[in-house]
């Protein structure tokens, strides 16, 4: 398993990979497992709620419907194992998606 103890990126090859959390990497792509790796607009918008936006506020800096923001939310929730905000933040944080 690859773990990071440092909130700065890391290079890893994700062919490789069985994670136990998510990595940022060096490109700023974020890994989820082998060979899985986090869709931009899914960074950017969980970015955007570890910043602390409201779900409409994200809809509207980005032009989508806020049930978009929502399923996109869903998705992070299911994928990362994590069901809340705070949650959200703190994995966030831990692979250096946002500073704390």
């Amino acid at each position: 398993m690859v773990t990071a103890t440092t909130s700065t990126a890391v290079h890893v090859p994700h062919r490789d990979l069985e994670l136990s959390f998510p990595v940022l990497t060096e490109h700023g792509n974020v890994l989820l497992g082998k060979h899985t790796m986090m869709k931009d607009r899914q960074r950017e918008i969980w970015t955007m709620i570890a910043e602390s936006h409201t779900t409409k506020e994200i809809a509207s800096m980005l032009f989508i419907a806020v049930k978009t923001v929502e399923h996109h939310r869903k998705k992070l929730y299911k994928t990362l194992g994590i069901y809340d905000t705070a949650g959200l933040t703190r994995a966030a944080i831990r692979i250096g998606l946002i500073n704390a």
